[in-house]
């Protein structure tokens, strides 16, 4: 069977890309925000664990560089 694939000019396709990029940045920020929200929030209420809250802090800053090499990408 002949599967036909669809061309897509340059433009669609530098727009679809930034726009995942865009949606994979929101995303990771998204998560690293919830994550931070958590770490402190266990901290406050005094149900921490030391290893857990930190290693929760190193995922959102983790998550946070992904997000800023996703935003940045598209800028070259």
């Amino acid at each position: 069977m002949d599967k036909k694939r669809v061309e897509i000019d340059e433009d669609k396709r530098k727009d679809l890309h930034e726009s995942f990029n865009n949606r994979i940045s929101y995303v990771c920020k998204l998560a690293a925000l919830v994550i931070a929200v958590v770490a402190f929030g266990s901290v406050i209420l005094g149900q921490d664990d030391k290893t857990f809250v930190i290693l929760g802090l190193c995922v959102s800053v983790a998550l946070l560089a992904i997000s800023s090499l996703q935003d940045n990408s598209g800028k070259k």
